[in-house]
């Protein structure tokens, strides 16, 4: 029976010219030893340009032109210059070192990265038993290393500055590619050879109209033409040398592409979480079963203590409706007393005023009579007989120098201020009528 496997690719803009060159410290970088140093020989470099050198080769020569137009009519276009003035002052031999390292500074972020590898680790161990590990190692690496130049013939405006194979990541891997590019495009306009991906991808035939406006994009369909173009050159290479090996379509990834050490990082602390998941698991279990117990055996007692409850609860709500009436009939009471009063009161209110007002009567009755008695005595006294008798009274003088006239006059006075306070008594005792 053949075997089965995927030809798989990836792409994306991350990527790590240490990893892939292996210019780190594998104390560092290798700490779950993912990474096999006995095989680190068999890995192979088929291209590898430093990213700045890289980009003075393919945009310094645009660069140079593209400054010296913008110099007088688009100044603020300058490409590693802040105006005129500084490109102007600025030696000429220098000129394209600034605009190189200001574009290198700029478009690095730009690069892309491509992983292909044929199958998986599965599969790298069939065929180290079917063809052995030397024979198996030769058929990858052949492979892999026919892989870039395919890429770099159906590719050529996607520019290469590295390309490794790693044949030393088969503990839980299987040889693959690392490319490295940067898309380059030639304009008309601007500088004549520039960073674009769009350019790029225009210029090997994946555009997109103005009305296919929800169509796929260029760069979808560069990946869907890659990825099955890749696929039929590997299953033409299987055919071609032999190799009984059937390549199934590849399924498309929805997840990001992760550094493998990272990835295994990461799984660990899964798998640890996971297990110290289920020791808690465990742990609860037992603590819950406690729990459960404890809430069984203490279930009656709060049920009784809640019925109980209930029960004073219902006591109390009966007591306050009972309050709840006799304060309604209290109240009824109350408003039934409250009106008799008020009858009284004004009932009273009226004999006051009735009585007030006799008072004043009788007080205005007992001053007039008075008056009138009073007036009449002094008319009586005041007559021809009385004038002579105070002729004769005033000739008769007691011892004390007083004479009968003025003991006459005491008695009148006596006899007014008696009159006065009969008065008195008599409108006190109309007053208590």
């Amino acid at each position: 029976m053949p075997m089965q496997a995927k030809c798989s690719m990836h792409c994306g803009g991350k990527y790590s010219i240490e990893h892939n060159l292996r210019q780190y410290d594998e104390n560092k970088w290798n700490l779950d030893n993912h990474i096999s140093s006995d095989r680190r020989f068999l890995n192979v470099t088929l291209a590898n340009i430093e990213l700045r050198t890289f980009i003075d080769e393919q945009f310094g020569d645009a660069l140079v032109v593209a400054n010296e137009k913008n110099r007088k009519r688009h100044p603020d276009r300058l490409i590693g210059f802040e105006d005129k003035y500084a490109y102007d002052s600025c030696p000429i031999e220098e000129r394209r070192e600034r605009a190189v390292n200001a574009y290198y500074r700029e478009q690095r972020k730009n690069v892309q990265e491509m992983i292909v590898q044929l199958g998986d680790h599965k599969n790298y161990l069939e065929m180290v038993e079917i063809h052995g590990r030397t024979k198996a190692d030769s058929i990858y690496s052949d492979y892999l290393t026919q892989a870039y130049k395919e890429f770099v013939t159906k590719n050529p405006s996607l520019k290469v500055f590295c390309a490794t194979i790693h044949m030393d990541e088969i503990k839980d891997g299987t040889p693959h590619l690392h490319i490295d590019y940067l898309p380059v495009a030639e304009s008309s306009r601007g500088m004549t050879r520039k960073v674009s991906m769009d350019g790029a991808l225009k210029q090997l035939g994946f555009e997109r109209e103005k009305e296919q406006k929800y169509a796929e994009t260029p760069y979808k369909q560069w990946l869907r033409s890659r990825r099955e173009g890749f696929e039929d050159f590997a299953q033409q290479y299987c055919n071609d040398n032999k190799l009984d090996i059937v390549i199934l379509p590849s399924e498309k990834s929805v997840a990001k592409h992760e550094e493998p050490q990272l990835y295994k990082a990461r799984q660990s602390r899964v798998k640890s979480s996971r297990g110290r998941i289920a020791d808690l698991t465990g742990k609860n279990k037992k603590y819950q079963l406690e729990a459960a117990e404890y809430i069984i055996s203490n279930a009656n007692a709060v049920k009784e203590s809640i019925i109980e409850d209930a029960e004073q609860q219902r006591e109390e709500l009966h007591r306050k409706e009972a309050a709840a009436q006799l304060v309604l009939k209290d109240k009824d009471a109350a408003e039934q007393l409250r009106k008799e009063n008020e009858k009284k009161a004004n009932a009273l209110t009226r004999k006051e005023t009735a009585l007030n007002e006799r008072e004043q009567r009788i007080d205005e009755d007992i001053e007039q009579g008075v008056e009138n008695r009073i007036q009449s005595i002094f008319r009586g006294i005041e007559t021809g007989k009385s004038y002579r008798l105070q002729e004769f009274c005033e000739s008769l003088v007691y011892p004390d120098g007083k004479s009968v006239l003025d003991l006459f006059e005491e008695q009148e006075q006596e006899l007014k201020e008696e009159l006065l306070d009969k008065t008195k008594r008599t409108q006190s005792g109309g007053r208590k009528l």
